[in-house]
């Protein structure tokens, strides 16, 4: 069998800790069962090193340390007293600051069979059309349409002279761009600061 590590976290805050001394048992239980490199971090002495920024890059050499040694255990024993409902947050922090990512991935992740995307094209489908914001809105008396603080002015179709009252859906895409549907056409499209960019014929 192959060693694992085994780290134990005790989140206790006074010295000496009874939580401290539970899991150095419960890491030691493991050890004398299991062929493992075990270890014990204790939050009163990483506080200092895991304090030093709120964020992973703000850390230290020593506070990096701490953070990597908890990536790389293959089991965590963890332990703290709670107050009133609530663990010290000198241990909320040092998980806070874990990327649990790549140990997720080593457990679970599997080889796919085959190598390529597993993302296939929906012939026929424009997901762009599907996937935007669409609302409804009237047409106003100067043929445009008013929508995000734009004016979206309607060209000229072979449909009808006007569209004035008419209830139309206006779609925003994910690009920021605009276009103005009655029933299934398409009746303009615009860039995001509402400039006509295409003309596009009834269907």
């Amino acid at each position: 069998m192959a060693r694992i590590s085994v780290l134990g976290i005790s989140g206790g805050v006074s010295t000496p800790s009874r939580t401290t001394a539970v899991v150095s048992a419960l890491v030691k239980a493991v050890a004398s069962r299991v062929p493992s490199d075990a270890g014990l971090i204790e939050i009163t002495e990483a506080a200092p090193s895991i304090f030093a920024g709120l964020s992973r890059g703000a850390l230290g050499a020593s506070g990096e340390a701490i953070i990597q040694r908890v990536e790389k255990a293959d089991l965590l024993v963890v332990g703290t007293p709670v107050y009133r409902a609530s663990y010290t947050g000198a241990l909320k922090h040092l998980f806070d600051l874990v990327d649990y990512i790549p140990a997720h991935n080593k457990r679970f992740a599997v080889k796919p069979e085959q190598e390529g995307s597993a993302f296939v094209a929906i012939p026929g489908v424009d997901l762009g059309e599907i996937l935007c914001i669409q609302e409804e809105r009237q047409v106003g008396n100067d043929n445009c349409v008013s929508f995000n603080r734009l004016k979206l002015q309607i060209p000229e179709s072979p449909l009808r002279p006007h569209f004035v009252k008419a209830t139309v859906k206006v779609r925003r895409y994910h690009d920021g761009a605009y276009a103005i549907f009655h029933g299934p056409r398409c009746l303009g499209r615009y860039d995001h600061n509402g400039i006509a960019v295409q003309t596009q014929k009834a269907a």
